[in-house]
């Protein structure tokens, strides 16, 4: 929210306003936050009881990995630049974004690289991809952590102890600043290439990890 907080008040100041531009990409962001939010809710249980295991969270890993490294120079071929492809993103493309985000929900895949992939098989560039998966990842993990709190109910303080849960997100909060602004920048510059290493390497070592244990 700190870093793309220019693009999301310029968002709300112009919902509110009733500017066309501001509704058009609110609306783009809803239909990217749709497809996993439904399918997350509905299947969490079966998601959580058959998909959690070691040997599925390497298997994503390693899958990701040899994604990027088969459609690199593709995406790079179907990229394009526009003025502000965020604002202009076509429902179609935010449909995309959306359907690839589900993939997320295998635990292992990453939802950054889901919807950042799924942009650019959409055709928005590689800053536009990076900036809109952002965007959807802070409504979707905000809606997750509500329903999750709300899942909760008075559990909620035992379960996470005031103390410790605010110590934990504010350590969380500035790593992740640091963390992402590096990243974004990074694949804005080099891509998924790098990436796609650390996953493979990091997919392999889990597995190491299981035939040793």
């Amino acid at each position: 929210l700190f870093i793309f907080w220019h693009r999301v008040s310029h968002v709300l100041r112009g919902v509110l306003r009733g500017d066309a531009a501001s509704w058009h990409l609110a609306i783009a962001l809803l239909i990217a936050f749709c497809p996993a939010a439904l399918l997350g809710l509905f299947f969490k249980d079966v998601i959580t009881e058959y998909l959690f295991s070691p040997v599925v969270v390497a298997l994503a890993l390693i899958t990701g990995g040899i994604v990027i490294l088969l459609t690199d120079k593709k995406l790079k071929a179907v990229a394009r630049q526009g003025s502000d492809e965020v604002q202009s993103i076509t429902y179609g493309q935010a449909l995309v974004v959306g359907l690839c985000q589900c993939l997320a929900l295998i635990p292992g895949t990453s939802r950054s690289l889901s919807t950042i992939l799924g942009g650019r098989f959409a055709g928005l560039s590689q800053a536009a991809a990076v900036e809109f998966s952002f965007l959807v990842g802070l409504i979707i993990l905000t809606a997750a952590s509500v329903y999750k709190m709300w899942s909760l109910g008075p559990a909620l303080t035992q379960v996470y102890p005031v103390g410790p849960a605010l110590g934990g997100l504010v350590i969380a909060g500035i790593t992740a600043l640091i963390a992402v602004k590096w990243m974004v920048g990074l694949i804005s510059r080099r891509g998924l290439v790098p990436f796609a290493w650390y996953r493979i390497a990091f997919g392999l070592g889990i597995l190491l990890m299981c035939v040793i244990g």
